[in-house]
């Protein structure tokens, strides 16, 4: 794996004789100075996969067309530079933008090529680990299993989540993993022998009722559903106002986040007239008031209300869709 920054990073490459495992270098490269404005320095460090040493005498090549600064013509072939002091390289005052390929050559190594990055203003980073020629295969650390419990929640609750991690590769080596909640990131980086294993657990508890997908490195882990809380859970007496005494019936039905379409059947004839609405959700409750007059049917939802005192009286205005208590 490659790491870059800003911004890029790239899984892989084709090295010259063949395919070549790419890792996230452990040890970051020198910082040089800052370009001048509207220009780009790339920068970094080639180390090697089993020591973690620097690796100097690297020819470190990035392919492009290129101006001679006295000629302003553009040179064919890559600019080259080397490694030393411990593996570091640099590139100074590019021209900001894409460039073709990256590559990474030494006498007794693999040979790594990568993507070069879109090269912004400022300094950029490529770190690089290489793998001595003929050794042991570079480590591959990947998801074998994973695990979402619960996957039914409601809203505070913890689920635990789960990942199993593998190194398949012939050495050993570093791995960040990075899992996602819906927008909401872990992170954990492990360290695995050949054929070694390791699960790794986040904790998740969720804010706010929805439908959640788990997600690491491309793949999907598992859903979580989570559910809202229940309110406070109570009962009111309701009257109404402003309401037409002549209609032959009035259905009212009330719903809230545990109880849906909780129906009462009721005649309101006076203001006096009231019933009794139980085992609702005081903080979440909708009414719906339905009138049946000369054989058609007019209905209005009103909600939702929150903040209903348990075992209150409560006007309900059909005109002004207020609830008020009394």
């Amino acid at each position: 794996m490659v790491k870059i920054k800003p911004g890029v990073l790239l899984g892989a490459g084709l090295g010259i004789t063949g395919l070549v495992l790419i890792f996230l270098s452990r040890k970051a490269g020198a910082e040089p100075p800052p370009p001048p404005p509207d220009k780009a320095n790339l920068y970094g460090k080639v180390t090697d996969v089993e020591t973690v040493e620097g690796i100097d005498g690297v020819t470190v090549s990035l392919w492009d067309s290129f101006i001679d600064p006295d000629t302003g013509l553009p040179i064919p072939g890559p600019a080259t530079t080397y490694t030393h002091d411990g593996g570091n390289y640099v590139f100074s005052n590019l021209e900001v933008g894409a460039y073709s390929r990256l590559e990474f050559t030494k006498d007794g190594y693999e040979p790594v090529t990568i993507t070069a990055p879109v090269l912004v203003e400022g300094n950029n980073e490529v770190n690089i680990e290489m793998v001595v020629e003929g050794g042991p295969p570079p480590a591959e650390i990947i998801i074998v299993d994973a695990s979402v419990d619960p996957t039914e929640v409601k809203v505070g609750e913890p689920v635990s989540i789960g990942v199993q991690l593998k190194n398949i590769g012939g050495s050993s080596g570093s791995h960040e993993l990075v899992c996602e909640v819906d927008g909401v990131i872990f992170s954990q980086s492990v360290t695995l022998a050949p054929d070694e294993t390791t699960w790794v657990n986040f904790t998740f508890i969720p804010d706010e009722a929805g439908t959640y997908q788990v997600t690491a490195e491309g793949l999907t882990l598992g859903t979580i559903i989570v559910t809202a809380l229940p309110g406070r859970i109570g009962s009111f007496t309701l009257y109404a106002i402003n309401f037409d005494s002549r209609a032959t019936r009035w259905r009212t039905i009330y719903r809230d986040d545990t109880h849906q379409d909780n129906r009462y059947l009721y005649t309101w004839r006076s203001l006096a007239s009231s019933f009794e609405i139980i085992d609702i959700d005081l903080d979440h409750c909708e009414i719906r008031v339905s009138q049946r007059k000369n054989g058609l049917i007019g209905a209005t939802w009103y909600g939702p209300f929150s903040g209903i005192a348990d075992g209150g009286d409560y006007v309900l205005d059909l005109v002004e869709g207020t609830l008020t208590q009394i």
